[in-house]
């Protein structure tokens, strides 16, 4: 396993970036690339990869020898996959810790962004604004627990969205910046009951009922290729709308569905889970129609 390196060099600073990975070694490439665009802060950059089957590993060593490459074995998932990366990290003497997918790129200010806004608002962690390059739309402008809605994030236009520096309630792993304190108080993701979605919701949430705060930082700006995002496509097909509703890959997915809301907002589940199921048959209907026509 290659040596542990930041940009300038061993042991220059203490901030690191996570980042699991599953075979998509052309995103990672691309990813890694965009991070070599950061001037400051200095970081290291760890990539957990569970159990990549294609050419990761021999693109990482011949091209990327700073970056440190963790290997799994194909059953960790995402929130294995980032536990992994923090642990590793946080016995390196991390102080901050970062997390970002390999589906995104990043604005050269996007990690001094974050940790200005750990610094100046006390919080114990930051994210990002998350947009998606091809629409321009925001993908993620702050996240919540609806009373009634449930997980909800803040998306749309820009000009349509109020993208204003607060405190929020939830934010996935594209763009986050953590003091490492946050995991020695807390604990990382349950990976157990939350493998690959909702363990970044139910992180933030439970560390949230402890007093911690988590801020949205919109200075700072990540990209997300949002189709590479999951395998919740609805086709049109019947197997496809079932794959939907039982994958682990899917945010339809009604067993981290049901896992979730009981755990935060039992009485949700009565709305959430019909909810689910109506907008896999809806989305496949309106696919299967659509291709009819």
């Amino acid at each position: 396993m290659p040596e542990l390196m930041s940009a300038d060099g061993p042991g220059s600073d203490r901030i690191h970036i996570v980042i699991p990975v599953h075979n998509r070694v052309e995103q990672t490439v691309k990813c890694l690339k965009c991070l070599e665009r950061i001037k400051a802060p200095r970081y290291h950059v760890i990539v957990v990869d569970d159990g990549s089957t294609d050419s990761t590993a021999a693109q990482l060593s011949s091209h990327f020898p700073q970056v440190t490459r963790i290997q799994g074995d194909g059953n960790l998932w995402w929130s294995g996959s980032v536990n992994l990366g923090i642990r590793h990290a946080m016995s390196r003497g991390a102080e901050r810790i970062c997390l970002l997918n390999n589906d995104n790129s990043v604005a050269p200010d996007f990690l001094a962004r974050l940790s200005e806004c750990l610094e100046h608002s006390g919080a114990f962690a930051a994210c990002a604004r998350v947009m998606d390059p091809d629409t321009g739309r925001v993908f993620f402008g702050g996240g919540m627990l609806h009373s009634w809605k449930g997980l909800r994030m803040i998306q749309g236009e820009p000009e349509r969205v109020a993208l204003v520096p607060g405190d929020t309630h939830w934010c996935g792993g594209m763009g986050v910046l953590f003091r490492a304190e946050l995991f020695r108080r807390v604990g990382v993701f349950d990976a157990k009951t939350f493998p690959h979605y909702f363990g970044d919701a139910d992180f933030c949430l439970r560390f949230r009922k402890l007093g911690f705060r988590l801020r949205f930082c919109p200075s700072s700006v990540v990209y997300n290729d949002t189709e590479s995002t999951g395998n919740g496509r609805l086709t049109g097909r019947i197997e496809d709308m079932f794959t939907c509703l039982i994958s682990r890959r899917s945010h339809l997915n009604l067993k981290d569905t049901w896992r979730f809301y009981w755990r935060h907002r039992p009485l949700l589940l009565l709305l959430q889970m019909p909810l689910k199921i109506l907008r896999a048959v809806g989305g496949t209907v309106k696919r299967f129609l659509s291709r009819c026509h």
